[in-house]
């Protein structure tokens, strides 16, 4: 089987943490297996279940004070979310990160394209909103209100046909300190399941955010 240094350097184009791959010669050789215990352990997980994102891209920022809507394209899922504030518009603006997910063995995975939810929060409510079982987020919806110096936000989901969706068993991000940048970016196989947010008390005038992301296993071969 080689040693675990060669094994995981010679799987890790997979994207798969946790995996090996048998370079020895026998009928093993060039599979994917998951390490279970000990390198002679192994319990088979064909590298044709791994995935990967394709084709990332951040899209443009809104407007200060304006609607705000934006989903990926067709089979693409949310990967990463950036934000910044600016006191004096007291206004967020929003870029998200979108790919498409893809086999390893070629092929991408079918997306549904669900619709958009109703506003999810009132002016300055604190709220949270999880997508549905096997679904990852594909875009968000807001607007802004001068008066209340907030927004209220619409999401949508997509449930990836085929697979299982895990949440991290935690928020994958800490809060982001009010009128500063908020970030997540998920890790390899995993996209944007779930968001909290909480108004700022006082005159801040600024929501804070933590995110969710989720691990993606594909339940066919391809």
């Amino acid at each position: 089987v080689g040693t675990e240094e060669e094994c995981m350097a010679r799987c890790e184009e997979l994207r798969c943490p946790g995996f090996i791959r048998v370079f020895d010669g026998s009928e093993h050789a060039g599979k994917c297996y998951f390490r279970g215990g000990t390198l002679n352990a192994l319990e088979e997980y064909s590298g044709r279940y791994c995935f990967r994102p394709k084709g990332l891209s951040w899209t443009a920022y809104n407007s200060w004070d304006g609607h705000h809507k934006k989903e990926c394209g067709d089979g693409g899922v949310m990967v990463g979310l950036f934000s910044h504030h600016d006191n004096h518009k007291e206004d967020r603006k929003w870029s998200m990160r979108c790919g498409e997910v893809t086999y390893r063995g070629g092929g991408n995975m079918v997306v549904e394209n669900e619709g958009f939810t109703d506003y999810r929060n009132n002016w300055r409510e604190n709220f949270d909103y999880a997508c549905p079982t096997n679904s990852v987020l594909r875009g968000i919806e807001s607007y802004h209100d001068n008066g209340k110096e907030d927004r209220r936000f619409k999401f949508k989901c997509g449930l990836i046909q085929d697979a299982t969706v895990t949440p991290d068993s935690s928020w994958t991000t800490d809060w982001n300190v009010f009128d500063k940048e908020a970030q997540v970016n998920c890790g390899n196989n995993q996209a944007i399941v779930a968001v909290t947010t909480e108004y700022a008390p006082g005159n801040q005038k600024d929501r804070r955010w933590r995110f969710k992301c989720g691990t993606i296993v594909p339940n066919v071969a391809r």
